[in-house]
């Protein structure tokens, strides 16, 4: 697919088609969410899975050589790392949001198959 804008043709040799992306990348977040485990991570680390598969899927239908995608992997897994110590020194607490938050709705289609 050829875009109107230079930027976005440039971005699809590297990240690879944005629909092929976009599948990829949101059936490995709602298959890490089937997972009995996702309930027990923090916020930042479901963030970073969530960042992490996005980079994933761009490597798999993108250019697997960007080294990019690769630092993103690696940084994203360090935020994980580093984020209690930064929140410590800053005064805050462990979790951002209360322990029974409940969100109002869902984005996403729950659904097996």
């Amino acid at each position: 697919m050829k875009y109107e804008h230079q930027l976005l043709n440039t971005r699809q040799n590297s990240h690879g088609d944005y629909t092929v992306t976009a599948e990829l990348s949101q059936r490995m977040k709602a298959w890490f969410r089937d997972q009995p485990g996702w309930v027990k991570l923090r916020v930042v680390q479901q963030e970073s899975l969530d960042l992490i598969a996005m980079k994933i899927a761009r490597i798999l239908s993108g250019d697997p050589e960007e080294v990019d995608h690769w630092d993103d992997i690696a940084g994203y897994a360090q935020l994980v790392i580093e984020q209690p110590k930064v929140q410590e020194e800053a005064g805050m607490t462990a979790a951002l949001l209360p322990a029974d938050y409940e969100p109002r709705h869902s984005a996403i289609n729950w659904h097996k198959g």
